[in-house]
């Protein structure tokens, strides 16, 4: 009878170390979780790339160079005594200027060589070839740092020879004869961004002539504009 009780109680402590047994065997067969750090996920994955904002043009200076071509013909204060206007084409290009006293805003300013060929047609051609040099003041107005707006005057100081071109013959215009050319000037365009400087510009710009230069006649011109420009 001990015996038997005895074979029991073995039998019954036996079964009871394997049940306890298999979950710690278990847990040491199981593979180890290895641990992640930031630093690991930063080298398989990579930093996470920053917004980039782009800087205010607040303050700045911009510097321009540009060339300019259209058509000159008189404006609505000529006094002609006959025929009817003459539209000729005509060059510009010079050194543009602005400092920018907000992000959106800024004081342009450039100076230029000017040329303008005013005159007449109807029973005959009469060509006035006048040239200047020139500078302009004005106002630059932007939206979103890439389309801008310009409003301003101009004043054109005689350069060179002038000569009257007509179907008769050519004639020089004596210097005395000369005058300066005033007006006021609008203009237009957009900014193309190359890089985080530099800037090609694609304009218009049309010029309105107060001061009669030559035979009652004021010049206007409207030209297409082509610049290129660093941002200071």
């Amino acid at each position: 009878m001990i015996c038997k009780l005895f074979v029991r109680v073995v039998l019954a402590v036996s079964f009871l170390s394997s049940v306890w047994a298999a979950p710690a065997k278990k847990k040491a067969n199981a593979p180890a979780v290895p641990s992640v750090t930031a630093a690991d996920l930063n080298a398989t994955q990579g930093e996470v790339p920053k917004p980039q904002v782009r800087e205010s043009v607040s303050g700045k200076i911009y510097l321009e160079a540009f060339g300019a071509y259209g058509i000159t013909y008189p404006g609505i204060l000529s006094t002609p005594t006959g025929g009817s206007a003459a539209f000729n084409g005509d060059p510009r290009g010079g050194l543009l200027f602005v400092w920018h006293w907000g992000s959106a805003s800024g004081l342009v300013a450039s100076g230029y060589y000017n040329s303008k060929s005013t005159g007449l047609t109807g029973g005959g051609t009469l060509t006035y070839k006048t040239a200047y040099l020139a500078g302009s003041l004005g106002f630059r107005f932007y939206s979103n740092e890439h389309f801008y707006g310009e409003i301003g005057g101009y004043y054109g100081n005689p350069l060179g020879d002038w000569k009257i071109e007509s179907s008769i013959g050519n004639f020089s215009v004596n210097s005395a004869d000369r005058k300066a050319d005033i007006g006021l000037y609008i203009a237009g365009g957009y900014l193309f961004h190359i890089g985080e400087k530099l800037r090609l510009n694609l304009g218009i710009n049309l010029q309105i002539g107060f001061t009669q230069v030559q035979g009652n006649l004021t010049a206007n011109n409207a030209s297409m504009v082509l610049g290129l420009g660093y941002l200071f």
